[in-house]
């Protein structure tokens, strides 16, 4: 198997703004939302997408197909379009269940894939494969801001632990599992500043735990739902040119999803 031989952050300039949006499940819908905000200023403004882009989990239409192939278009055309690893397209690659609201998601996932593909679902499956590949787990901003789908974890080492993090492999990999998996509860206070000075960065914004649009952790962590939700649904405008000390620098850059 052949594993991500990039980087696994990415660091961006602070130039800008970035939307930072989380979690959108394979809500096409909700996708094409986003995309009529950022769609045609992809030469000036930058975007996020912190991973567990597919796996339908609000018994809608599942649009992970869609919406997955709309993201692998941007993200291969346009450079300031960056997707990270989320838990869901980890477990893939990792090849553990992804279980939610009772269900193996990764298995439904790919047997949806068999019924919709029919005899090709194989290489389309393999293609998907290759593009989790190709996704880095962190970015980090000019202005001190660290990006993530989840994380960070109690014994983490240092920032090259971070860089290097797909190096491993993907399954078994249990550094690289708690980055994809760990919420609030998971790490404390001491355990997220400890990461933020090994990083470099002054706060991280993370997905993966839903909440009522935006929560803030210890004071150094915004947690976003921007579109499995359990009320509200924010995303970030990120000023990279911004001083961000603490969380509060950023809820003024909190925007709702009409």
């Amino acid at each position: 198997m052949v594993y991500n031989s990039s980087t696994d952050i990415f660091e961006v300039a602070s130039q800008g703004r970035m939307l930072v949006i989380t979690d959108i499940h394979g809500n096409l819908e909700d996708f094409k939302r986003y995309e009529s905000i950022f769609k045609g200023c992809l030469d000036q403004l930058k975007v996020v997408i912190t991973g567990d882009f597919i796996h339908e989990l609000d018994n809608n239409y599942d649009g992970s197909v869609e919406v997955l192939e709309r993201v692998k278009c941007y993200y291969h055309q346009y450079p300031n379009f960056h997707v990270l690893l989320g838990n869901h397209e980890w477990a893939h690659l990792a090849d553990e269940p992804a279980y939610k609201m009772g269900v193996d998601q990764k298995r439904a996932f790919e047997s949806y894939l068999r019924e919709r593909f029919g005899g090709k679902w194989g290489s389309k499956f393999r293609s998907y494969l290759e593009f989790f590949r190709e996704l880095p787990v962190a970015i980090k901003t000019g202005n001190g801001v660290i990006i993530s789908h989840a994380g960070p974890y109690s014994d983490f080492k240092n920032q090259e632990e971070l860089r290097n993090i797909t190096l491993a492999g993907y399954r078994g990999n249990k550094p690289l599992e708690k980055m994809m998996l760990n919420r609030p509860g998971n790490y404390s206070k001491e355990d997220l500043e400890r990461f933020l000075e090994l990083v470099g960065c002054k706060v991280m914004v993370a997905g993966h735990t839903i909440v009522d649009g935006v929560d803030t952790v210890y004071g150094k962590q915004m947690i976003l739902s921007s579109s499995l939700s359990s009320g509200r649904k924010a995303y970030l405008e990120l000023d990279l040119e911004a001083e961000i000390n603490d969380v509060e620098d950023l809820i003024p850059m909190v925007r709702w999803l009409e």
